[in-house]
């Protein structure tokens, strides 16, 4: 069993990815980090067909620790919603704040 992917192409993520960092005026190599970040969900997602929101929470903190904006984090994040696992009844994880 093949697992969907929210994107058909890694090239369509990127362009999606490019889309929310223009609008915050990312620009050169300081969108890299940002790419990589949604390329790390797209490869996890592609892996499995979901992500649980606990791997996308620790994902989050990690890039911010290596200097990537929080929100821009999240807006990106907002691409794959679709495929987010979220907690389960007596599961820890916790949810994706958006």
């Amino acid at each position: 069993l093949e697992a969907s992917l929210p994107y058909s192409s890694l090239y369509s993520l990127e362009e999606h990815v490019s889309m929310i960092l223009d609008g915050y005026g990312i620009l050169g190599t300081n969108r890299i980090q940002y790419l990589n970040f949604a390329r790390k969900l797209w490869r996890e997602i592609s892996r499995y067909g979901w992500v649980k929101s606990s791997t996308v929470n620790a994902m989050i903190a990690l890039w911010r620790s290596k200097g990537a904006t929080d929100r821009v984090l999240r807006d990106i994040v907002t691409l794959f919603e679709p495929y987010i696992v979220r907690r389960e009844a007596g599961e820890g994880g916790g949810e994706v704040t958006l």
